[in-house]
């Protein structure tokens, strides 16, 4: 075995969307006519929750704020402000920087 682990998520349909975004949404237990979208994805720390909320029919909010995902441009932009701040920080910058 190579250490990843498949978990079978009955239930679980991933969307492509024509925006070429994924949509995760779950089949109810019990009523597969009704279908719940998750606000996060498979690679979320709290998925699996959420997954379980939506067999059982109800629906999580999302706790905390995670920050943009590594390489986007919003990771990018919060990357450079941090450094910029350690920066001002160890008087290197101005403060009106």
């Amino acid at each position: 075995m190579d250490g990843d682990a498949r978990v079978d998520f009955s239930g679980l349909m991933i969307e492509r969307l024509p925006s070429g975004n994924t949509r995760c949404r779950v089949r109810m237990k019990g009523d597969k006519a009704r279908k719940i979208t998750l606000p996060v994805n498979p690679d979320h720390p709290d998925f699996a929750d959420h997954y379980r909320a939506a067999r059982a029919g109800e629906r999580l909010s999302v706790t905390g704020v995670h920050g943009p995902d590594r390489g986007t441009l919003g990771w990018l932009v919060a990357l450079n402000l941090e450094r910029l701040s350690a920066t001002v920080a160890a008087g290197q910058a101005s403060p009106l920087t």
